[in-house]
């Protein structure tokens, strides 16, 4: 989900057993999992914030999910990269919140990641992206935090 709909998938899966692996695109978490730690595997994106750009809103959450969390952060890309917006051009933006990285970028790196992560903790599949930095997207600042059974 996106921004309020990425909050919603967090609770959809502390909630619904049906939830076999979650992302949030660019959404702070409220709901039962502020006291419901996340036992599916978990994926949070995030936009760099201008106001604290090494800030992570959802860190207290990828740090205690009882299951694979990963967390990452998209260097330029803002609230409005993780819709359609970037489809339409830069005129949609707002003057405060101009990414300073190209949109068609930012849907590339997200259906990426997303594509990576639900094939390894959906499908089976392996691919050492989720393993740690890679140099093919130096715009991203990434994270794992894999559960110890």
């Amino acid at each position: 989900g996106v921004s309020k709909g990425g909050a919603a998938a967090g609770q959809f899966c502390v909630n619904d057993t049906r939830c076999k692996a979650g992302i949030n695109l660019t959404g702070f978490m409220y709901g039962d999992i502020v006291n419901i730690d996340l036992q599916v595997p978990f994926f949070f994106i995030n936009e760099e914030e201008l106001w604290c750009p090494d800030c992570y809103p959802n860190d207290l959450f990828f740090k205690r999910a009882g299951s694979d969390a990963y967390q990452m952060k998209i260097r330029g890309a803002r609230h409005t990269n993780f819709g359609d917006y970037p489809l339409y051009g830069w005129f949609i933006q707002s003057s405060g919140d101009k990414p300073t990285i190209d949109g068609q970028r930012v849907i590339q790196i997200l259906n990426v990641y997303s594509l990576t992560f639900f094939d390894k903790h959906l499908k089976g599949t392996t691919s050492t992206l989720l393993d740690g930095p890679s140099a093919d997207f130096s715009e991203v600042v990434f994270m794992s935090n894999h559960a110890v059974p």
